[in-house]
C-alpha cells in the first residue's frame, strides 16, 4: 500500500510516513488477509497498531492532531494540550485524548473527538510540523489557566529555557486576557513563577512544590568546583544554609532506556563520585525523586531532615506586575 499523496505535510515527526495511513475510499487496496492490523483514530483514519503500542501518551496525542488537521476543510489552530504536544511542551499529569481547537467566542457546535476552545481573543496562528498551531507563548499561557500551578510552570518554564518564547511574550499573553476570564490570575501567578533557567519538569514541579510549601527560593543551576575542577551543575542552592538539592531521574543521569546493566553501574557510580566531591563542598545535600515531589511528603521529608524550613520570601513574587491584578 502506497501512502497518500499529500499527507506528508500532516504527518508527525515521530511516525515514520510509512507507518502513518489517512485511508480515503480510494486507498483501501489492502487485501483481507494481510498481516498488518490497524488502530482506528477516527473516520478514514487509521495508525499500524503495533506502531501506536509505542506511542506515549503524548505522541498520540500528536498523531491525533495532524489527523484532525489532516481532515479539516479549512485551516484549524490546534491548541492547548494538542499544540503542546506539537511543540514538545511538557506538562504535569495526563495528557488528554481529545484533540483541542481554538474557535471565536460564539461558534456552536460540537465534533466527535474534538474540544473546541472558545476564546474572545482567536489568534490566526503559526505553522508548526504541517500544521496550525497557537504559538509557543500562547500555548503555555492557556495552559496556564487550567492546569494546577506545578503543571503550569512546568510548560512556562520548558517555553522560556528553550527559547521558545521570551518572557515579554508571555506578559503579553496574559495581559491579552480578558480581566473577567476564568483562570487569569493563575496565569498571571505561574507567569511570575516561571525562569528560563530550569531544566527539566522534575525541577519545575520541585520548585513550585518549595513555593508551596512556604520555603525560601532556591538559586538554580549553580555550579561547584574543587581542586580537581569542575564538580558538576546542581539544580538548587541555597547559599545561606550552604544546602544542595538535586532531583534524581535517569536523564540527570544520562542513563539510555533499556541501559546495560554494566552501563548502569558505571553511570550510577560516577555520579556517586560527583556527590561524595559535592559533599566536601558543601555542607549539606539532599536528594529526591519526581515521586517526592508530585506526592509532596517525600520531598517535605527530604528538605526538613536538612533544616530548611518554611519562611517568609518576597523573592518567589520579584516577577510579579501587580497592576495586572487590578
Amino acid at each position: 500500500m502506497t501512502e497518500p499523496s499529500g499527507l506528508a505535510a500532516h504527518r508527525p515527526t515521530a511516525v515514520p510516513a510509512a507507518q502513518l495511513k489517512v485511508l480515503k475510499d480510494q486507498f483501501l487496496d489492502v487485501p483481507p488477509n494481510e498481516a498488518v492490523t490497524w488502530f482506528h483514530l477516527r473516520r478514514d483514519a487509521y495508525i499500524e497498531t503495533a506502531v501506536w503500542e509505542t506511542l506515549s501518551a503524548e505522541k498520540r496525542l500528536a498523531v491525533r492532531a495532524h489527523v484532525v488537521a489532516a481532515a479539516s476543510p479549512g485551516q484549524r489552530v490546534l491548541s492547548h494540550h494538542s499544540a503542546a504536544a506539537i511543540w514538545g511542551i511538557p506538562i504535569v499529569g495526563p495528557w488528554p485524548e481529545k484533540v483541542e481547537v481554538l474557535v471565536p467566542d460564539d461558534t456552536h457546535g460540537v465534533s466527535p473527538g474534538i474540544q473546541r476552545r472558545r476564546t474572545q481573543n482567536m489568534p490566526l496562528g503559526v505553522a508548526r510540523g504541517g500544521v496550525t498551531v497557537t504559538s509557543a507563548a500562547r500555548t503555555a499561557v492557556d495552559l496556564a489557566k487550567l492546569a494546577s500551578l506545578a503543571s503550569a510552570v512546568a510548560s512556562l518554564d520548558h517555553v522560556l529555557h528553550h527559547k521558545l518564547a521570551g518572557r515579554a511574550d508571555l506578559e503579553a499573553e496574559v495581559r491579552a486576557i480578558p480581566k473577567n476570564a476564568r483562570g487569569r490570575r493563575r496565569a498571571l501567578l505561574a507567569v511570575a513563577l516561571a525562569r528560563h533557567d530550569a531544566e527539566s519538569p522534575a525541577e519545575s514541579l520541585s520548585r513550585i512544590r518549595l513555593y508551596e510549601f512556604g520555603m525560601p527560593r532556591p538559586t538554580l543551576q549553580v555550579d561547584f568546583r574543587d581542586a580537581q575542577g569542575f564538580i558538576g551543575r546542581v539544580d538548587m542552592y541555597w547559599p545561606h544554609l550552604d544546602l544542595i538539592g538535586e532531583v534524581d531521574g535517569r536523564l540527570k543521569y544520562g542513563l539510555p532506556p533499556g541501559a546495560s546493566s554494566d552501563v548502569a553501574a558505571d553511570v550510577l557510580w560516577r555520579e556517586k563520585l560527583r556527590e561524595d566531591r559535592l559533599r566536601r563542598v558543601a555542607d549539606r545535600l539532599t536528594r529526591w525523586t519526581w515521586d517526592d515531589a508530585l506526592k509532596r511528603e517525600g520531598l517535605r521529608r527530604a528538605l526538613k531532615s536538612t533544616g530548611l524550613r518554611p519562611t517568609f520570601d518576597p523573592s518567589w513574587l520579584e516577577l510579579l506586575d501587580e497592576r495586572w491584578i487590578a
